[in-house]
């Protein structure tokens, strides 16, 4: 469970439980954070201001690509396919984290919980910074009682819908090659990616 944990000088995200539920999280954000951290496509368009990024870590959690997107990559009637964060004690996420300025907070989170708002909700999350700290860091993730979660499809169906579907932001092709191009100038390798973009290339080759 999700608590949060507030003083009268500056009020600081907790989490008690690595397995949040989406009603965990009060809208508007009423805790002080400076890391947002970003997994998916804020990796390499995170449309807002920053004063710092840097490449971090979050443990127990990996990318899993089990959620529907039916206001960026696809349309309500032919969603498309995006990931969203999984756990699993055996599992990391490496991506990257961002510090944002505190006067930006608000302007950031709004922006925020409009592009996330087909199913994500926000958590709080410690992650493991490149430099050796360990920060508190909002994120955004599609919990599975979420009403476009999707988990479990065929890979060949997952890939078929990569493929085709398309929406506001661009197609969902876009979304996993600009990921994945991104990722790897980072550094970043990352399985379930891996698994996807191995199966496009096979599907081109044919």
């Amino acid at each position: 469970m999700i608590a949060v944990l507030s003083s009268e000088t500056n009020k600081i995200c907790a989490n008690t439980n690595s397995s949040p539920r989406s009603g965990d999280v009060a809208s508007p954000l009423d805790c002080y954070i400076e890391w947002i951290f970003a997994y998916g496509s804020l990796v390499w368009r995170p449309g807002f201001e920053f004063e710092h990024s840097i490449l971090a870590e979050l443990r127990g959690w990996k990318r899993q690509f089990s959620q529907q997107s039916p206001d960026h990559r696809g349309t309500p009637e032919l969603p498309g396919r995006v990931l969203t964060l999984a756990p699993d004690e055996q599992a990391s996420c490496q991506g990257i984290a961002y510090r944002v300025a505190a006067n930006q907070l608000d302007l950031i989170v709004d922006y925020l919980d409009v592009r996330e708002s087909g199913g994500y909700s926000r958590q709080f999350v410690n992650v493991d910074l490149n430099d050796g700290r360990q920060v508190r860091a909002l994120t955004y993730i599609a919990l599975p009682d979420n009403p476009h979660a999707c988990s479990g499809e065929p890979l060949e169906t997952l890939i078929e819908l990569i493929k085709t579907r398309h929406g506001p932001s661009g197609s969902n092709l876009d979304y996993v090659v600009n990921l994945a191009k991104s990722l790897a100038a980072h550094g970043i390798e990352d399985a379930e990616l891996a698994r996807v973009v191995n199966s496009l290339d096979s599907e081109s080759r044919r």
